[in-house]
This record gives C-alpha cells, sequence and structure tokens, in this order.
C-alpha cells in the first residue's frame, strides 16, 4: 500500500529546518557520502523537543520517478531492526533531502577490532538484530513484496546508545520480481563492496535473497575474528578464504581474537561458525534462508546468556563468599558472633550474619585458636580460613 498525500505532508519538513538542523550543512556536521549525495548529522526541532537526525541529499536531477521510488520504498521498510525515514524535504527542484533517525554509536565496522567494548555476548545480540532486519526485508512481502538489500556490510550494521542494531542504506535496496525472484544485475546501480559481493553476481548477473545472504555470512566472519573482510590494500587474502580454510581445517579459533575466545561459550561458537560458514556456500541453493539463520541466533544468544549467568554465579560464590558463622558456646560471654570471611576475622554481638540469634550456647561448636580460623562441628569438617564453603 502506497502512502496517501496526506501521509506525505506529514512526513514534510521544511528546507529552513533542515537549513538550521545542519547549520547549513556546515562541514563538521558531514558524516558521509552516499551514492546520490552527502550526508549530514544535525539537530531536528520537533514539538516533542530536539531530534538528532541524519539529513542525506539526493541529487537525483529532476528525476521524480526516482524520488518517488525511494519514498515508497521508505515509507513501508518499518522495523525496530531498520534504520527509520523521519522526514522529507522536497522544496528545492534539484536536490531532494531524506531524513533518518541518527545512530548514536556509528557503525559496527568502526567496532570490530575493539573486544574491550564489543564483548562476545553484544556480538551476537547485534548480529541477531541485523538478522532480524534482513528476514524483515525478505519476508514481509504482503507489505512491501519481495526485497534484497544488495549492498550490505558491516559499516551498513548501525548502532543505537543502547547497542542495538539496524540496517541502514536500504534506498539502495532492490525489488524482486515476484515471479521468478530475482532482478537484473546492473553495475551502474549495483554499489556493492568487494569482499561482501556474492561471487556469483559476477556470473549470473542476477541479485537474490541469497545474495545478502552471502554478504552476511562475511559479516559473521569479521564479528568472530575482529576484524574487516580486507584490511588493506595489500591484504588481497581475504577474510572469507581465510576463515572457510580453517573452518574445514578445524583450526577456526587460531584466527579468532584470544580476548573474544575467552569469553566464548563451545556451544554458540560452533553454532556461530556453522551458520557463517554455510551462508558462504557457492551454490545458492546450499546457503540458509534468513528464517533459519534468525532461528540460529535466537538459540547461540540464548546459550551465551546461559553461559555468562553460570559464570558470574561462579565467581559470585568464589569471590564473595562468607565462609563460616562461629558462635561461642557460653551465653555469658554476650553471644558473640565470629564470621570468617574472605578479607578475615569479624566480630558482631547479638545476631549472626545468618540472622540467628545466639540466644543459648551451641553445645558442638568450637572456636578453634591460634593457627588456621576454623570452626568444628559434630559430624562436619573443620573449614579454614582459606577454603570456599559449598
Amino acid at each position: 500500500m502506497e502512502p496517501s498525500l496526506i501521509e506525505i505532508d506529514l512526513l514534510q519538513i521544511s528546507w529552513k529546518d533542515i537549513i538550521q538542523a545542519t547549520n547549513n550543512f556546515y562541514d563538521d556536521n558531514l558524516i558521509g557520502i552516499g551514492g546520490y549525495g552527502n550526508h549530514y548529522r544535525g539537530e531536528l526541532s520537533r514539538s516533542e523537543g530536539k531530534l538528532m537526525v541524519v539529513c542525506k541529499q539526493f541529487n537525483t536531477s529532476g528525476d521524480h520517478d526516482t524520488l518517488r521510488r525511494l519514498l515508497m520504498s521508505q515509507y513501508k521498510l518499518r522495523h525496530e531492526n531498520l534504520v527509520s525515514l523521519v522526514g522529507l524535504c522536497d522544496e528545492q527542484s534539484d536536490e531532494h533531502i531524506f531524513i533518518y533517525e541518527y545512530m548514536t554509536r556509528g557503525s559496527l565496522a568502526g567496532y570490530l577490532s575493539d573486544t574491550t567494548i564489543l564483548t562476545w555476548l553484544k556480538r551476537v545480540q547485534i548480529c541477531l538484530d541485523a538478522a532480524r532486519g534482513l528476514d524483515f526485508l525478505h519476508n514481509s512481502r504482503d507489505i512491501h513484496g519481495l526485497m534484497v538489500h544488495s549492498n550490505l556490510t558491516s559499516a551498513k550494521i548501525l548502532l543505537d546508545v543502547n547497542w542495538h542494531a539496524k540496517i541502514e542504506d536500504v534506498s539502495s535496496s532492490e525489488k524482486v520480481k515476484q515471479e521468478d525472484l530475482y532482478s537484473i544485475f546492473e553495475n551502474a546501480k549495483y554499489r556493492g563492496e568487494i569482499g561482501y559481493i556474492d561471487p556469483l553476481l559476477f556470473e549470473t548477473g542476477l541479485i537474490t535473497e541469497e545474495s545478502d545472504v552471502y554478504s552476511f555470512g562475511v559479516i559473521l566472519f569479521e564479528v568472530l575474528c575482529g576484524r574487516r573482510v580486507s584490511e588493506n590494500s595489500e591484504d588481497d587474502e581475504h577474510l572469507t578464504m581465510l576463515a572457510r580454510l580453517h573452518y574445514e581445517g578445524g583450526t577456526l579459533t587460531k584466527i579468532i581474537d584470544p580476548i573474544l575466545r575467552k569469553q566464548m561459550n563451545l556451544d554458540s561458537l560452533k553454532t556461530f561458525s556453522d551458520i557463517a560458514y554455510r551462508c558462504l556456500e557457492w551454490k545458492r541453493e546450499a546457503r540458509p534462508k534468513i528464517t533459519e539463520i534468525v532461528k540460529n541466533f535466537e538459540t547461540i544468544l540464548r546459550l551465551q546468556q546461559e553461559y555468562e549467568t553460570a559464570l558470574a554465579i561462579q565467581k559470585l560464590l568464589f569471590f564473595e563468599r562468607v565462609v563460616i558463622v562461629v558462635v561461642l558456646v557460653d551465653e555469658d560471654d554476650g553471644g558473640a558472633a565470629i564470621c570468617v570471611t574472605d578479607g578475615g576475622l569479624t566480630g558482631d554481638s547479638g545476631v549472626d550474619e545468618v540472622g540467628a540469634e545466639t540466644k543459648g550456647g551451641v553445645e558442638d561448636a568450637t572456636l578453634v585458636a591460634g593457627g588456621d580460623i576454623g570452626v568444628e562441628r559434630r559430624g562436619i569438617p573443620t573449614l579454614h580460613h582459606e577454603s570456599v564453603l559449598e
């Protein structure tokens, strides 16, 4: 369903507001260059307050059909894991501005090598977010027909302040014919990056859903190994080739960042690497559908969360232990409780550390004076200060 004229009017933002938001397209606000023009960061004044946005120039040279096609596709592509269209400005005859939400933390590509900020758990969640956005493109045909992104890279996956991921540049998405599920590959239109492009595009000239899946597989190995697909111009042994060789040889951990490797649950790593490898299969029919990828990443996320929860509990038991509470036998001594913790010996009167009042003696409790601190109770071995109470 195409937007009505009323709905389009609601999206309209004045040229004056665009100029004010970007400080007249000030160079310091330039954050990127797209296929149709420059991208500027700006602060837009709205009735509900200030809103950080990205203003993308579309120099269409009077090509109103192109503008309308872009508007139609952008209006219908609304999902929590796709960068949203905020509005548009078409007051200038030779230049149109599309305004999108601003993603505070920038692109995934900028964090791939940062294992301190981007932990393994965050990486898994980001991949799941991106997969869900791609799933919407591929499978919400009742809303927008079948679409493929056709230009998916780690630089196209943007992160908000809470590290939630959204796919951008869906304006480059190609609408696929319903009857044959493909569209013709045209070099003039296709702006994919070397290293991410489905190699069969050059052989067949066809863009398919599986082309996006291949690109996504490349991104998965970038996330796994903590580096871009090709770090520099001389590094022509692309990560995809390297990752495939190590996966097939059972030596994948050799190219995974050691900090990330220590964070990984082995089951989550295996499922992750299996699905990433299948995305790079030469035959398109051997590549997984995006719906399967989403389900796999839901499993990977659950496995990693359970692993980290168990690890946190284990650390808590080790580092935040209260080893023993010793209650003196003689009530006349004030019912003092002696608590042995990781930090040493502490005293308390009246109520011990576990909330039991020290009224009356406990005949089978004995304070061991001198040497190691511990407690001897009937049927219970001595527990020393260096021990962890299980």
